[in-house]
């Protein structure tokens, strides 16, 4: 890896971790004195409030796919987004489950563990070589089974949040 594809990962990371912290982390609630984001706020809108989380989670998970991350990784992120999905379709109660459980943020570090990165006052910077420079996951063939993987992940997310629609029609035809 070249000195410009690891600046240009860490501008990946930034841009990612910029993201969940927009969605996840952003606003501070001073009683409780936890952090929430606009995934729970945007997810009470009903379903479509959850399709906007929905597609960032996928934006991330593409930044995964990306910055190389081996499968059992992508697959991981892809649970953390359907667990999010499914789980935030709850009225109410799915939006509380949000705040905490806070899926984008979770992707996000397990990518900063791949690449060797960490944040730092808000920054991403490199910490060590980390398994992405290491491990060798560059072939074409290792390409082309993680866009695979993540073409799968991006087709069974659409599929669950597609579900409560589906239902609709099924109940009301």
């Amino acid at each position: 890896m070249t000195a410009t594809d690891k600046d240009r990962s860490l501008r990946t990371l930034q841009r990612a971790d910029n993201l969940a912290e927009l969605l996840d982390d952003q606003f501070r609630i001073p009683v409780i004195d936890r952090r929430v984001g606009l995934d729970p706020i945007i997810g009470l809108l009903p379903v479509g409030g959850d399709w906007v989380s929905w597609a960032a989670s996928l934006y991330i998970l593409w930044i995964g796919a990306r910055l190389d991350a081996p499968p059992s990784l992508l697959i991981k992120m892809g649970w953390n987004i359907g667990v999010d999905l499914i789980v935030g379709y709850v009225p109410v109660a799915g939006d509380l489950f949000d705040a905490g459980f806070k899926a984008n943020r979770r992707n996000v570090d397990l990518l900063l563990a791949h690449t060797g990165a960490r944040r730092r006052n808000g920054r991403i910077e490199r910490t060590s070589p980390g398994r992405a420079e290491t491990d060798g996951r560059g072939g074409a063939a290792a390409r082309l089974q993680r866009w695979g993987l993540v073409a799968a992940l991006v087709v069974i997310v659409t599929a669950l949040a597609a579900l409560p629609v589906a239902l609709l029609f099924w109940l009301a035809g």
